[in-house]
């Protein structure tokens, strides 16, 4: 992939070189070469990392009398048979790039030339005639898109470290989203972590044309109608869908292999690439020394029923040595942990190939998170006491499996499932996905932060995410919603800036637009039957993968969070929370975070990932808003 940015409006012409300041922070995501178009009202940088037409495919590239200038971060599927279409219809193309497409689409179609993409991107087009800057993203977000509107100029970038080395930026926290990642782990679009940076949503377009800034959406996920098909008509729809959508993403002028953490997503992925590749699929797996090595072990069981050609490695995290680096790369609050396994193994893919495919998506699509379950099983608590039985609403609350966040403290678990079923549908979910409840916010929050923040965001933020019940069933509120909140803003986040990190490009099949809507439109039984999860998912995987994939339960790609900060980085964090620049944010009650830690510590609490949070908060705070370089943190 690449690395784009720009500016544009009245005098942009003398930006120049800050665009080129630009382009050297996104030098990761496009090591291959740069190129830059420089207009009088405006300036569009690109960092470019090889990946077809390694001769010929360098960005900026324009159509044939230069009035349009495209760069993009992209990779179209289906390019080369719209290539030929658009020569019949008498287009001329310099180059054998997939970009070039784009262009040429935006001269057949304006605007709405997005509809006839397919794949994963973020372009920006200046359209020098009718002097208008267009920005867009894909359908689903793989590729992230940043903005920003100062003194009448349109400054945008792959990422915020690029976009924050313009003169114009400037350095200010937004603090309704560092309320939204202490509840989320991450920071949904439109918001960042800067009061004036935001993020371009999927599927948006935006248009910057006469000083105006016009944002709108071309496309969104069909709920219905839903399709009326057999389980075996569904299963066989849906495996001709995703082995055409994996096979397009194998074309590449560059080695290629893909993730195999030895789940059914992963695992399915990597069968359906063997189906299609003679010579054996490369496939890469990590470990982490002090963790539970049965994934590992998993993933090699499935290279070996496949035949891949299998890399695994066992690392030990240097996690005082790795934070730094990640902290600058997302460029804002992020903690979803899972980001050090996936950087780690990106990087130790990279040393071999230069793209790779994953089984990112099918947990949201088709539903594979254990808050589905536990959804229903509320449901079906919150029926009983309605009903009158209290006892067998107590019952089944003592019984329900072991789940995630507040819901799985053993001690205080039926109470708490009670309390939770009798809320409505939204809270419930609101509850469930909190990483930072609001109670427990009240108690962390210093009460200036609490009254200028006003509410919690996080909630509001999920309980809209989830919407009113009109009529689309409990399941498909949930897996749109996690689509349209967790996915986007911290898997796909997660997976990009790590990937991109290490100028690996990652491909995802199953968010692929076409199986996307196709399972959108599944009804709820194609998905969850019983308690087998991706139940539609796991029969396509019958027949390709050992059946102990399909039978093992669920597990997270993470890290040995609690004996990590335990631990030798112990004292570190400890420090860092409690030497008093947290404090001095203004975000906690002074003393908050060491006592937290403490509690931790002592066995008294459970606040692992409230610790995290507060961590990877206060190092963002020093390498972007103080402006401190982290290189010696924890040394």
């Amino acid at each position: 992939m690449c690395g784009v940015c720009g500016t544009a409006g009245p005098g942009v012409g003398r930006d120049s070189d800050d665009v080129r300041l630009m382009m050297e922070a996104l030098a990761h995501r496009g090591p291959d070469g740069d190129g830059i178009d420089e207009r009088e009202r405006s300036v569009l940088g690109h960092r470019r990392l090889s990946i077809i037409d390694l001769a010929g495919g360098a960005q900026p590239i324009y159509n044939e009398d230069r009035s349009l200038s495209i760069v993009a971060n992209c990779e179209f599927y289906g390019f080369r048979e719209q290539r030929e279409q658009l020569k019949r219809r008498g287009h001329r193309f310099s180059t054998q790039a997939d970009t070039e497409v784009a262009i040429h689409l935006y001269e057949e179609h304006g605007l709405d030339f997005l509809r006839h993409l397919n794949g994963m991107f973020a372009i920006a087009i200046w359209d020098e005639r009718r002097q208008r800057l267009v920005l867009a993203r894909d359908r689903l977000g793989k590729k992230p898109l940043y903005w920003a509107l100062r003194e009448g100029r349109l400054i945008f970038a792959s990422e915020i470290a690029s976009l924050i080395t313009h003169p114009l930026i400037e350095r200010e926290p937004c603090e309704e989203a560092i309320d939204l990642f202490l509840g989320l782990q991450y920071i949904p679009a439109p918001l960042t972590g800067f009061r004036d940076v935001f993020k371009l949503r999927p599927a948006e377009r935006l248009v910057f044309q006469n000083g105006d800034v016009a944002i709108d959406r071309y496309w969104e996920l069909p709920p219905s109608p839903k399709l009326q098909l057999s389980d075996q008509a569904a299963i066989e729809e849906l495996t001709a869908i995703l082995e055409d959508a994996t096979k397009i993403r194998m074309i590449s002028d560059v080695p290629l292999g893909a993730f195999l953490s030895g789940g059914v997503d992963s695992s399915t992925i990597v069968a359906l690439m063997a189906r299609v590749q003679s010579a054996p699929v490369r496939t890469f797996s990590i470990a982490f020394d002090a963790g539970d090595s049965r994934d590992a072990e998993v993933a090699r069981e499935v290279a070996n029923h496949i035949g891949t050609d299998h890399t695994e490695l066992t690392v030990s995290p240097d996690m005082l040595s790795v934070l730094p680096e990640l902290v600058r790369r997302y460029g804002e609050p992020f903690g979803d942990v899972s980001a050090v396994p996936t950087y780690y193994v990106a990087k130790a893919t990279r040393e071999h190939v230069t793209v790779a495919l994953t089984g990112d998506g099918g947990d949201e699509l088709f539903a594979g998170y254990d808050q589905y379950r536990i959804m229903r099983t509320l449901g079906r608590i919150s029926a009983l006491a309605r009903l009158g039985g209290a006892v067998g609403a107590r019952q089944l609350a003592g019984r329900i499996g072991q789940g995630s966040g507040a819901l799985a403290r053993p001690s205080r678990r039926a109470q708490r499932v009670m309390d939770t079923a009798s809320r409505p549908f939204a809270d419930r979910y609101a509850l469930l996905m909190s990483h930072i409840s609001t109670d427990e916010k009240r108690r962390l929050y210093d009460p200036d932060f609490m009254r200028r923040v006003g509410h919690d965001a996080a909630a509001h933020y999920l309980r809209d995410a989830v919407g009113p019940d009109n009529g689309v069933g409990w399941l498909d509120r949930l897996t749109l919603a996690d689509a349209a909140t967790y996915l986007q803003g911290a898997v796909l986040t997660k997976v990009d800036i790590a990937t991109m990190a290490v100028s690996l490009e990652a491909r995802a099949p199953l968010l692929d637009y076409r199986v996307a809507e196709f399972a959108a439109r599944l009804p709820a039984h194609q998905k969850l039957r019983g308690n087998t999860d991706k139940w539609l998912l796991r029969q396509v995987a019958h027949g390709l993968v050992p059946r102990e994939v399909l039978e093992r339960p669920k597990q997270g790609f993470g890290i040995p969070l609690r004996e990590w900060l335990q631990g030798h980085a112990g004292e570190v964090v400890r420090e860092t929370l409690t030497d008093g620049r947290l404090d001095a944010r203004g975000i906690f009650r002074p003393g908050a975070a060491g006592q937290a830690f403490d509690d931790f510590v002592s066995g008294r609490g459970r606040q692992t990932h409230q610790i995290w949070l507060m961590l990877m908060l206060e190092l963002w705070f020093r390498d972007a808003i103080d402006q401190e370089s982290l290189a010696g943190w924890g040394a």
